[in-house]
């Protein structure tokens, strides 16, 4: 079986590059059904993600009406990956983004069988609030 860090590597790269997201997120959720990947693992307070993950699934939920999100982070420090759970309007998520890239995918359950993914690129702006770029699918 491959070592964690190769895994995480390969699903760093699988970010970077993919156009169709669902292998990237197949690749995460087999990661995380891993115990010794989540026993690595302490949930942390991460304000600004916490911001641009519940952005974007406000985003992927499309709702008109405002709607409560939840965000749980978890910061794996020897891996370099950051990941946790999202919960939009009572519909499940999760989310994994890597701090070295400044970039992770992010997904949320819409209907049975449906799940919406975006991959998001978080940048410095002079402004602290998160930023959906216009004509763009990625919370910056």
């Amino acid at each position: 079986m491959k070592s964690l860090r190769r895994r995480v590597t390969e699903l760093r790269t699988m970010l970077q590059t993919a156009d169709d997201f669902s292998p990237v997120l197949s690749a995460f959720f087999d990661l995380v059904d891993d115990e010794a990947f989540m026993g690595q693992g302490r949930p942390i307070r991460d304000p600004k993600l916490e911001a641009i993950v519940a952005r974007a699934g406000t985003q992927m939920v499309s709702s008109t009406d405002p709607v409560p999100v939840e965000v749980m982070v978890i910061r794996v420090s020897e891996l370099g990956i950051t990941h946790g759970m999202l919960n939009v309007g009572g519909r499940p998520g999760g989310f994994f983004y890597f701090p070295s890239l400044d970039q992770g995918l992010a997904s949320v359950t819409l209907t049975e069988g449906t799940t919406a993914m975006a991959r998001f690129t978080v940048r410095p702006i002079e402004s602290d609030a998160p930023v959906l770029v216009a004509g763009s699918d990625t919370v910056h």
